[in-house]
């Protein structure tokens, strides 16, 4: 780099960071801080249109489009990846814009959106500024902090911008990918005077940090070297593998800025999240995700409630469709601490017996009212529907005969039952019940299935590959 230009360590920087009082930073992203959850950089991109070009074209045809296009050059580079957009996707652009959104599709935040996410939704440096067309920021900040983010995925929407909230803000420069996103020489030139207006406004407040960005695109490279443009500071985090540009370093000085060498954008990232002591997120994800799915049953089973409640089926009419298959078995959670073992352990391991033999009944109990409608060869619903329950209901059950040993109480008598081991299996009448239950649903599958054949219904593709595989 020339004389005079400033650059501080990754560990400097980030000690600056996390001792700032009265600085807030904002985050200019380019394409390399999305290469780490999934997504191909615009060079990598660049290189794969450059090295397909001659299998597409001939090389005369190449060169003639170079001029009608005004490609300057075919070389992979981060300033050429337009061009190359524009010269091989001619002339149809509607597959240019297929094949970025096939590239973004599977792709998953990677570690170092968990630390911006945390920095974005709990902190003042709540803003994000970004040339991807991806939806890795927005999803990390749901995913890691459950906080929806303004996300300003059109220039049409600049005007909604407020940096005096607290809502983490995503600001699209080239749009977002489903708001026909800006891929072309002629449309990334110069940003839109929304951007230009809000930028201006931002850069008041803000002091960016670029990661991830090589400066390929004019739209926003001209806005920051623009001299109306005024930084607070400025912080530019490059690859230690690959130095900035002449025109970066140009950028840089001017604005009385200073670089940062960095690994990667989860590397950089990492090394914030340690100094501002964020801890792994996967005990508060399992808690959401276990709360969700607690939601989610919930709901499943009031409807299901209220369907049987809609057919009006008594329990007498389920009794007589089946006689002696409605025997009640109820159970109740006690304490029970063997020696050698932590009580949550023990309490756990009861909490989740519990829960399964809950939702065995309950299904086992579904599979009878639907079998109790199934009459007639127009009733094909109730006989699918019995079918499905009996699946989730079996599943349940081959889980119970996986679980060690737990004491329970039945009909006022402290029991212990056993799903692995010889002892007392013979013996314990709740694990009979159950072994019996199972047997019933076993006979109730065959059922549904001998009358819906004798019907003339149909079965899909994975009922028969079921009733195959275990009948």
């Amino acid at each position: 780099m020339q004389k005079g230009t400033k650059e501080i360590t990754l560990k400097a920087f980030t000690y600056q960071f996390n001792k700032a009082k009265t600085n807030r930073f904002c985050f200019i992203l380019g394409s390399g801080a999305s290469r780490e959850g999934g997504i191909p950089t615009g060079v990598e991109m660049a290189r794969a249109w450059s090295e397909e070009l001659k299998e597409k074209f001939e090389p005369d045809e190449i060169e003639n489009l170079k001029k009608t296009l005004q490609v300057e050059s075919t070389e992979p580079t981060s300033k050429n990846y337009f061009g190359l957009y524009d010269l091989f996707f001619f002339p149809d652009y509607k597959e240019g814009y297929s094949y970025i959104e096939e590239k973004m599709e599977n792709a998953e935040p990677s570690l170092g959106h968990y630390t911006l996410a945390k920095i974005l939704a709990g902190t003042g440096h709540n803003l994000a500024i970004t040339t991807n067309f991806d939806s890795l920021i927005e999803d990390a900040l749901y995913i890691y902090t459950q906080k929806h983010p303004m996300v300003v995925g059109h220039e049409s929407l600049t005007e909604f911008i407020n940096f005096n909230i607290d809502r983490p803000i995503v600001a699209k420069l080239h749009r977002s990918l489903y708001y026909h996103p800006f891929n072309r020489q002629q449309e990334t030139n110069d940003l839109a005077a929304g951007w230009r207006d809000s930028l201006q406004n931002a850069f008041k407040v803000y002091t960016p940090i670029v990661i991830g960005y090589a400066g390929g695109d004019q739209s926003l490279m001209r806005f920051l070297k623009d001299e109306d443009t005024r930084l607070i500071g400025l912080y530019w985090c490059y690859l230690e593998k690959e130095p900035p540009s002449q025109e970066i370093v140009e950028l840089v000085n001017i604005k009385n800025g200073c670089f940062v060498p960095i690994e990667g954008f989860d590397q950089m990232m990492f090394m914030l999240s340690g100094k501002l002591g964020y801890e792994n997120p996967e005990e508060d994800m399992i808690k959401v995700t276990k709360m969700r799915i607690a939601r989610y049953n919930e709901q499943c089973q009031a409807f299901s409630k209220r369907n049987c409640q809609d057919q009006d089926i008594t329990p007498k009419e389920i009794e007589q469709t089946y006689p002696g298959d409605m025997q009640t078995i109820e159970t109740e959670k006690i304490s029970a601490v063997e020696k050698n073992k932590s009580n949550q352990e023990q309490l756990d391991g009861t909490d989740q017996l519990l829960d399964i033999e809950k939702q065995l009944y309950s299904d086992y109990k579904m599979i009878i009212r639907y079998l109790g409608l199934a009459k007639e060869a127009d009733r094909s619903r109730q006989y699918f529907s019995a079918m499905r329950s009996y699946i989730s209901a079996h599943k349940i059950y081959l889980k119970w005969l996986d679980r060690s040993q737990i004491t329970i109480l039945i009909n006022g008598t402290t029991e212990k039952a056993y799903s692995k081991g010889e002892d007392n299996i013979n013996h314990n009448t709740y694990y009979k019940e159950i072994i019996q239950m199972g047997e019933k649903l076993e006979e109730a599958l065959k059922n549904c299935y001998n009358k819906a054949v004798k019907n003339g219904i149909k079965l899909t593709k994975y009922q028969n590959s079921y009733m195959k595989a275990n009948f």
